[in-house]
């Protein structure tokens, strides 16, 4: 929760700031958390002040704010974790970022896109009864084939060892990514864990992502795939904005040096520069997470790498832009 002396100073009561934080959590979510960070503090109590006014002196529905506040923000948005090679720690982030993201508010789907081979069921600690492959063997609503996480999380798990699903075309492709647009009141964010590499498969979910996440490691060849990776976003004219993530690193400053590697030969050759989202450090507890099949922002709630992923969560979400945009032509 925000600080109760920082909210009255601004004449809120407390009362009232306690509904605002319960119905606007995804975007007041880490301010509440008692982030370090000044300029999120400062986002978190502007937006209160324009959220009260909005809801207590305006009269507007929470729901109606709540539509605005996506719709400035491009509605639901398509975020696609992706990997130049294998073994890099892709599915680990994208389960405990698809938990970060709830945890903060957001209604998030995470889809196993690792078609033919999917493990995100196994990392997320769930046993999933439909998948990906009982929808497109059937004409079920796609949402028939989500195995419910938290009340703000789901799966569309893959069909592990299925080849059916490792061989999917690109009409079976569109069909999935069509079903999954319609669901805009339902979900704030689509988090797809690709496959690694380069296939038809991969790229055809990069190309649908507003953000592509590409986690490399400090390992040579995984900078050089992830390079890779970037040249040919870049050589096929993708729309997404193209973010870094370092993972297995021994600190930010190793991370920054993997980062500036492959953002300095991207500027150099490609005319173009990928951002460093953040990064995860070393540890046993993600492996021994893994293991006993549960998150480590679930299992290690108090932990600096939990605190980064919150961190890369925020930023994903953009809720400091948000902020300063939601008050728009779209509320006025």
């Amino acid at each position: 929760m925000i600080a109760e002396a920082t909210i009255s100073s601004k004449g809120i009561e407390p009362s009232r700031v306690q509904f605002l934080e319960k119905a606007f959590s995804e975007w007041l979510g880490m301010a509440g958390r008692g982030s370090q960070d000044a300029s999120l503090e400062d986002d978190a109590e502007a937006m209160l002040q324009s959220l009260h006014e909005l809801i207590f002196i305006d009269g507007r529905s929470v729901e109606s704010v709540r539509h605005a506040l996506i719709e400035a923000n491009g509605g639901m948005r398509f975020i696609a974790v992706s990997s130049g090679k294998g073994g890099v720690g892709k599915t680990t982030f994208a389960v405990n970022l698809a938990h970060a993201m709830a945890n903060l508010g957001h209604r998030v789907l995470l889809v196993d896109a690792d078609l033919g081979l999917g493990n995100v069921h196994v990392f997320a600690g769930v046993n999933p009864t439909v998948t990906l492959q009982d929808f497109l063997d059937s004409r079920m609503p796609i949402q028939q084939a989500f195995t419910q996480v938290s009340d703000r999380l789901w799966l569309l798990c893959g069909g592990s060892g299925v080849a059916a699903s490792a061989n999917m075309n690109a009409r079976r492709m569109n069909r999935v990514l069509r079903h999954l647009r319609g669901l805009k009141e339902m979900l704030d964010f689509v988090i797809i864990d690709t496959g690694a590499g380069l296939s038809p498969q991969v790229l055809g979910f990069l190309v649908q992502a507003q953000d592509i996440v590409i986690v490399t490691t400090p390992n040579i060849a995984a900078i050089l795939d992830a390079y890779g990776l970037v040249k040919t976003i870049s050589e096929q004219s993708m729309n997404g904005s193209v973010k870094l993530l370092v993972n297995q690193c021994a600190d930010g400053d190793e991370a920054a040096t993997v980062g500036e590697k492959i953002i300095g030969c991207a500027r150099h050759f490609l005319d173009t520069a990928p951002e460093l989202l953040g990064h995860i450090t070393r540890d046993e507890q993600i492996e021994q997470s893994n293991q006993n099949r549960e998150p480590f922002v679930v299992r290690h709630q108090v932990d600096a790498n939990t605190s980064r992923m919150e961190a890369i969560a925020t930023r994903l979400a953009g809720r400091a832009s948000v902020a300063s945009n939601i008050f728009s032509e779209s509320v006025s």
